[in-house]
């Protein structure tokens, strides 16, 4: 697991997950706003070798073709709030 320092009341740091759950849940309508979500399909071949239900999700059926830009959309999002906070337009 990734781990960030994260500020505690008392002004000491602390280790703690790379991101929240509230974090990852806040994400979604930003990246929902442009990007539709990515499919999954059932794979019977790796079902039946495994022995339990296995679905991919295909970043190449997406598209935009890949993952990454969601991260990008959040970080535009979240630098375009700070820059508002920051008196600071971004066209």
């Amino acid at each position: 697991m990734l781990l960030r320092m994260r500020p505690t009341a008392t002004g000491n740091t602390m280790a703690s997950p790379l991101f929240t759950l509230a974090e990852i849940e806040s994400a979604l309508p930003i990246v929902r706003s442009a990007v539709p979500p990515t499919p999954q399909y059932a794979w019977p071949r790796l079902k039946a070798r495994i022995g339990a239900d296995v679905f991919v999700k295909h970043e190449n059926h997406t598209p935009i073709g890949a993952f990454k830009v969601r991260g990008g959309m959040v970080y535009m999002d979240r630098l375009r709030r700070c820059a508002a906070a920051w008196s600071i337009w971004i066209g």
